[in-house]
């Protein structure tokens, strides 16, 4: 017996499915370029074509690194107001800061941001990657005393310690009239100042000019393929982290991921055993946040596994 394809069109089931599925996506995709460009809240808000319909553009240009200089050029030609993705728009317009950054009725953070987090190593959300509100502020209450701007001062002469021995690098490199990539050390500085603070030492970039176990350079990696997925459409995200089996640079920046995940977890495992110790000879701050487990942990749900995630979050 013939079955309704064969009847209609003369093909099988298969077949059939394949050619209607295909132009259901057409139309769907034409009828949503129309209503983007015509009926969407957003049409009127001046900006390039494509950004109107898809958001693919925007990922691209973020994967590149220029999304910054196009940004500006854009704003140049438009106006203070962009828009830069079918539900998205840039403003230059300063007097929009106090709209978009409210003191009372919080703007909720964009899906931008919870790819970044740690799941492996604490269900909770850190206070960056958090976008529920009342989440963040509960779990800001916690930490926030660690990273008040007076317990940090307290620190003010381990911080100094790292500025001096990037100062003394950089007196080496004058005297020598050698030519010096300030932005490579800025970032051994960085490392150094975060080793000093939240795990007792310096991990020793500066003191031996070396990226130490490679966590620069993963984060080199890991940058441009993170940050490309994070503005991707949430159902582009698996294709975005799949296509590492294609693509080596993608692979690497998933290996760098993981293997700046491990190095937080040793280092805190590290620094946990000496604080039990008591070898250690100064209270940094994740020594701060496992006094919080001991003293309130139980009332505020934060456990050794948040205190692993802040010193994530601080690499």
């Amino acid at each position: 017996m013939a079955t309704f394809p064969h009847v209609i069109i003369g093909s099988s089931i298969s077949t059939w499915l394949m050619k209607v599925g295909s132009i259901a996506v057409v139309v769907y995709t034409l009828l949503w370029m129309c209503y983007a460009v015509t009926l969407h809240p957003l049409a009127k808000v001046p900006g390039p074509l494509w950004a109107s319909v898809t958001r693919l553009w925007y990922v691209y240009r973020v994967y590149k690194g220029d999304m910054d200089k196009v940004q500006r050029a854009l704003h140049k030609k438009y106006g203070p107001l962009v828009r830069i993705a079918p539900n998205e728009v840039t403003s230059a317009n300063a007097a929009d800061i106090p709209e978009i950054y409210r003191l009372n009725d919080l703007l909720l953070k964009t899906d931008f941001y919870p790819i970044w987090g740690a799941p492996q190593i604490s269900k909770q959300p850190d206070q960056f990657t958090c976008i529920d509100e009342k989440e963040h502020t509960r779990y800001r209450k916690i930490v926030a005393p660690v990273y008040s701007l007076a317990n940090i001062l307290r620190h003010e002469d381990h911080i100094a310690k790292c500025t001096n021995v990037f100062l003394e690098r950089m007196t080496e490199y004058a005297d020598k009239e050698e030519t010096v990539d300030i932005g490579h050390w800025l970032h051994m500085y960085a490392f150094d100042v975060v080793g000093e603070l939240c795990f007792g030492n310096m991990f020793g970039f500066m003191e031996r000019n070396t990226d130490i176990n490679g966590w620069i350079s993963a984060l080199d990696a890991l940058m441009p393929v993170m940050c490309a997925a994070a503005i991707a459409p949430t159902y582009i995200r698996p294709f975005i982290m799949g296509s590492a089996v294609l693509f080596p640079g993608i692979l690497k920046a998933l290996k760098s991921f993981e293997a700046l995940r491990t190095s937080a977890v040793s280092c805190v495992n590290k620094r946990v055993k000496e604080v039990e110790a008591g070898t250690t000879d100064r209270i940094d701050l994740l020594q701060q946040f496992s006094n919080i487990v001991r003293e309130k942990g139980t009332q505020v749900n934060f456990t050794d596994s948040e205190v692993t995630l802040e010193g994530y979050v601080a690499m």
